[in-house]
């Protein structure tokens, strides 16, 4: 306790000292020193109150803390050009926006959580309350996109203490720039992940499989083909067990793989995405659709899925269409959102249906529920699947399940982000 109060007399020294000697943040470090104040004041009592002898509630009033969220902020000030405003409510959407600076034109976000406390709440596993940093950056993207006087501003999430891998592409994936140390997932979560959703019922009478590789592509030919019998053991409610969706899987099971392909979410937004459609040469501010930029100049994505998808079925499933959707609505552009339209035409639908083998994956980091049914989708209907998700891939097949893929590098929306 007396650590945690010194540290934060020392922040409240540090804040009004950048303030007294930069009049631009006056007002900003004044605001900012009243948040720590109050924080302060917070651990006085804290240590008046608790029993020396109960380590436990100095333990839980230091935990209370939020001095090193305050730091973080402070940090990110400095670091920031032409700061307005810090600690920022917009109540309508429920987000608190930490810095906004560059005139308005960003919006950071300060994380100073624990990543491996962070990843377990992203997969489920939280603590009852927590919330997920990832779900609630939708709520950021579409209030920046709500603000036209911002037009609309970049969203940057900085993580003090670091971010999982796998988080941080996420929220990449979505258009958000991410800031600070990329940590794996720990042992010790990875465990607590499995314990929780590896199946003790798990059968050992899956098809077996061979495996060829040609370069670029993975091929998995199953021994054992799937009937309408064998949808009863997968994910598919009863509903969507009936003869019609039967039949349209049974249909999409008996062509040829050359006369069918699946498309992953990946997949549908390199399609609709300005970087391939022409928008490669203009500028960004965020530095993630600067690098995508730099990328397709050098080998347009087009260039490796279009042969893929020429003459073919296109087939995904219900899950990867809303997610699909849910991310065009928030980030895409006019034109995105016409191609975004024009796709889904082309697109077979099925519901969500899980293989045997796919349904005996385990949960960890880098697979996650979501990513498990949309895979999933495509290995029982016998499909190729256009994807970027090479993570997903490497650690499927860490458990022995091999993915027929063709993996092309990832593409975000960026129609609404250019400078010029």
């Amino acid at each position: 306790m007396i650590e945690e109060l010194a540290k934060a007399e020392h922040l409240l020294e540090e804040t009004n000292s950048l303030g007294y000697n930069n009049s631009k943040l006056t007002k900003v470090c004044s605001k900012l020193s009243k948040k720590i104040t109050a924080d302060i004041l917070f651990l006085q009592r804290c240590q008046a109150d608790a029993p020396t002898a109960l380590a436990d509630s100095t333990l839980c009033s230091v935990s209370s803390s939020n001095i090193p969220y305050l730091s973080g902020i402070l940090q990110v000030v400095k670091q920031s050009d032409d700061v307005s405003e810090v600690i920022y409510y917009i109540r309508k959407y429920g987000i608190v926006v930490d810095v906004v600076c560059n005139g308005g034109r960003t919006w950071k976000k300060v994380i100073a959580r624990n990543p491996q406390s962070l990843h377990l709440i992203w997969a489920g596993q939280g603590q009852y309350g927590s919330k997920d940093i990832v779900k609630k950056a939708e709520r950021y993207l579409v209030c920046a996109k709500q603000r036209s006087e911002f037009s609309p501003p970049n969203i940057v999430y900085v993580f003090c203490n670091g971010v999982t891998h796998e988080m941080a592409e996420t929220l990449e994936s979505m258009g958000i720039e991410v800031i600070g140390e990329r940590v794996d997932v720990s042992r010790e979560v990875e465990e607590r992940l499995t314990a929780v959703y590896a199946d003790s019922d798990d059968s050992d009478d899956e098809a077996s499989e061979t495996i060829c590789t040609v370069p670029g592509i993975g091929y998995s030919t199953l021994s054992a083909e799937p009937n309408c019998a064998d949808l009863e053991a997968s994910s598919l409610s009863k509903h969507e067990t009936e003869d019609s969706t039967c039949s349209l899987i049974k249909d999409i099971q008996n062509l040829s793989r050359d006369q069918k392909i699946f498309m992953d979410i990946t997949t549908m937004l390199v399609y609709v995405s300005d970087l391939c459609n022409g928008g490669c040469d203009k500028q960004f501010a965020e530095s993630v659709l600067t690098k995508q930029a730099a990328e397709e100049r050098q080998l347009p994505a087009l260039d490796v899925i279009l042969p893929h998808m020429t003459n073919k079925k296109l087939v995904t499933c219900q899950s990867a269409l809303d997610d699909y959707w849910g991310i065009v609505n928030i980030m895409a552009g006019p034109r995105e959102k016409a191609r975004a339209k024009s796709l889904c035409d082309q697109m077979v639908v099925v519901p969500d249906c899980i293989s045997s083998r796919f349904s005996s994956l385990v949960v960890s980091g880098q697979i996650r529920e979501r990513s498990k049914v949309i895979f999933g989708a495509a290995d029982m209907l016998h499909c190729m699947i256009l994807t970027s998700n090479e993570g997903f891939i490497r650690a499927a097949a860490a458990q022995n399940i091999h993915i027929a893929a063709i993996v092309h590098q990832p593409r975000a929306l960026s129609e609404e982000k250019t400078i010029c």
